[in-house]
């Protein structure tokens, strides 16, 4: 029996643009990596977090309507059968030519111009993850800057809000951990989000 995949409500998807439930940051995590193809292993996987801890999460977004779930897992689609060799033509040395007079050595035919190779192609799988990893760093650092520096956490918060890749997001993370450290309240926990930041953005 296939292991049940997750997906976003439409209530769920509402919560990660809109942010009115008021959800922590690691039930936000939870959530984003919910996609419709993930089954209970891979979100305990890529979450991080401890199989009791997991599943209270994935519980809460059950009982609150953001996720449901489905028996049927994605179909892998069938491999199409190799196609048969093609038969192998008489080797041109097994049959003798009459020969011929001499003739001059034809000029060689101009070289085409040396085309570059291509380049491989993204892998969407690879880069769907990359964006699930962003985006929760990005939650984290802007969730954090809101409850432990309300005020001066500003210019921190708009610079993260811009940072729309990993580069721009990754030169965010020095100061931001700074401010948080040396705020009142997120000291204590300055050290703990970091190496959260760190796990989705260098993992």
């Amino acid at each position: 029996m296939s292991s049940p995949v997750y997906f976003k409500t439409a209530r769920g998807k509402e919560e990660v643009e809109f942010r009115r439930l008021g959800l922590s940051t690691r039930a936000r995590r939870f959530l984003i990596l919910v996609d419709g193809e993930r089954d209970r292993e891979q979100l305990l996987r890529m979450s991080g977090l401890g199989a009791a801890e997991a599943d209270q999460w994935l519980g809460e977004l059950l009982r609150s309507g953001m996720i449901s779930a489905t028996g049927q897992t994605q179909a892998r689609a069938p491999v199409a059968p190799a196609a048969p060799a093609a038969p192998r033509q008489p080797s041109a040395a097994a049959v003798p030519e009459p020969r011929a007079a001499a003739q001059p050595a034809p000029k060689p035919a101009p070289q085409p111009a040396v085309q570059p190779a291509p380049q491989p192609a993204p892998d969407p799988q690879q880069s769907n993850i990359d964006t699930v990893r962003l985006q929760i760093a990005r939650v984290i650092m802007l969730e954090t800057t809101q409850q432990y520096m309300p005020l001066v956490g500003a210019d921190i918060r708009r610079r993260v809000e811009e940072a729309h890749d990993l580069e721009k997001l990754q030169s965010c993370v020095t100061r931001w951990h700074l401010a948080l450290r040396e705020s009142r309240q997120g000291r204590e926990v300055a050290e703990s989000y970091l190496k959260q930041v760190r796990q989705a953005l260098y993992v």
